[in-house]
């Protein structure tokens, strides 16, 4: 199945009116909220986007929404404070992490029996150097 959607935004979000030209790609993000929201996926290939400084642009992932029944998924891998790393966390609000953050709570934490998979991205930094 090829569905059209987003994959940073929130699966739990109820589906939302759409003018009748686009009630295709309306349904295939229900299909595919349905898919983040219900089955286990054991493989994820991408080629994220790579931005740095990308606060607000993580959907789901970096700002849960009232809808969602898990924090967002960002709050998991900041530090604590007692580490004296948080500094650094600043790093983890670049658009790529979110894709990885997305990636391993889908494979790994989603379904807690089918617990086991791949992610696999190719990430680049901004010079392009892979």
């Amino acid at each position: 199945m090829v569905a059209v959607t987003e994959v940073l935004s929130n699966p739990y979000v109820e589906q939302e009116w759409i003018p009748t030209l686009y009630t295709p790609i309306a349904e295939s993000r229900w299909q595919a909220n349905q898919i983040k929201r219900q089955e286990p996926i054991p493989l994820v290939i991408g080629n994220p986007p790579y931005k740095e400084k990308a606060m607000n642009r993580g959907g789901w992932v970096e700002a849960s929404s009232p809808t969602a029944r898990e924090s967002a998924l960002l709050t998991v891998w900041i530090p604590p404070r007692e580490w004296r790393v948080r500094a650094h966390a600043k790093h983890l609000c670049n658009l790529y992490v979110y894709f990885w953050h997305w990636a391993t709570w889908k494979v790994f934490d989603h379904d807690p029996i089918a617990s086991k998979g791949i992610g696999c991205f190719i990430t680049e930094d901004t010079a392009g150097e892979v």
